[in-house]
């Protein structure tokens, strides 16, 4: 599969951004997966947390503590 046939299937697929950038030269080939994947969950977090706000209220900070806290009590 050539280039522009790639492309023209990653712009059909929605990814226009990562292609642009590949395009560009700001996004390596190497790179990509991890890009991809990094986006794609930064969507899916923004998707959840509107079907659940609950989620976007969540301190993960916060929560260790509590886990790290309840651990010590544990012990103690």
């Amino acid at each position: 599969m050539g280039f522009i046939s790639s492309d023209a299937r990653a712009r059909a697929s929605g990814l226009a951004p990562l292609a642009d950038r590949l395009v560009d030269g700001t996004l390596h080939p190497p790179d990509i997966v991890s890009v991809f994947a990094m986006a794609y969950h930064e969507a899916l977090l923004r998707s959840m947390s509107q079907a659940e706000p609950g989620l976007a209220r969540f301190n993960g900070e916060l929560h260790q503590e509590l886990v790290d806290s309840f651990r010590e009590l544990d012990r103690g």
